[in-house]
């Protein structure tokens, strides 16, 4: 009992030490209104940067991702045919299109030229394209309706050259049968909506039989 006694007065004594060597802690200034402020607007434009960065960066991996031909500049790089005309695309409303019109503009694809235009400027193409061929398929990735209007436009300006509208030949067998008849192929292809893997199947059918392509409207 003497030993835990002498102990606990050693304990108490080191307890007593320690509370002396102790400071009173200082009471924090108070923060003023101004520098609140100017924190929160700091945070909100680093916020607001981040948000941005990661909106662009959503964008543009579902632009790359979707497999979708964007540009007529794409498909004429990508699978090596000659643009024989670009429709233009229907004028954009809404609250930042004024931001698609400005970057139209630096592309120097501002321009929309009419329906009548372009047929007249595909026609002509294909007069100069086209050789020796008689019988065309006029075929692509967007709806049979599309081709057969195309098809019936433009044979008016092609005495001499029998046109075939064909519906997509990766869904319809038919069209690979007036694929062998024919003596070359006319691909319509649309932006934003055909896709480029279907295009590639496209390609490949028509190399398997040695069909030129006399080359592609892009609408």
């Amino acid at each position: 009992n003497t030993d835990k006694i002498f102990s606990y007065q050693k304990d108490l004594l080191d307890k007593e030490m320690a509370l002396k060597d102790l400071e009173e802690p200082e009471v924090p200034q108070e923060i003023s209104k101004k520098k609140v402020a100017v924190q929160g607007v700091k945070f909100a434009l680093i916020g607001s940067v981040g948000g941005a960065f990661l909106l662009a960066f959503y964008f543009c991996m579902i632009y790359v991702l979707s497999g979708k031909l964007h540009t007529d500049d794409e498909l004429k790089d990508r699978f090596r045919v000659k643009i024989l005309g670009v429709f233009a695309l229907p004028v954009k409303t809404g609250v930042l299109c004024g931001i698609d019109r400005w970057l139209e503009r630096l592309e120097g694809k501002a321009a929309r030229p009419s329906e009548e235009a372009v047929l007249k400027r595909v026609a002509l193409n294909i007069q100069n394209y086209v050789g020796e061929a008689k019988k065309l398929l006029l075929t692509g990735t967007v709806s049979e309706d599309i081709l057969k209007d195309l098809a019936g436009k433009l044979s008016e300006s092609l005495p001499g050259i029998q046109l075939v509208a064909g519906a997509d030949m990766n869904k319809a067998a038919d069209t690979l049968r007036l694929l062998a008849e024919c003596d070359g192929v006319i691909l319509v292809e649309k932006r934003e909506a055909s896709k480029c893997a279907q295009i590639q199947k496209e390609k490949e059918s028509i190399d398997a039989l040695k069909k030129p392509i006399i080359g592609c409207m892009v609408l």
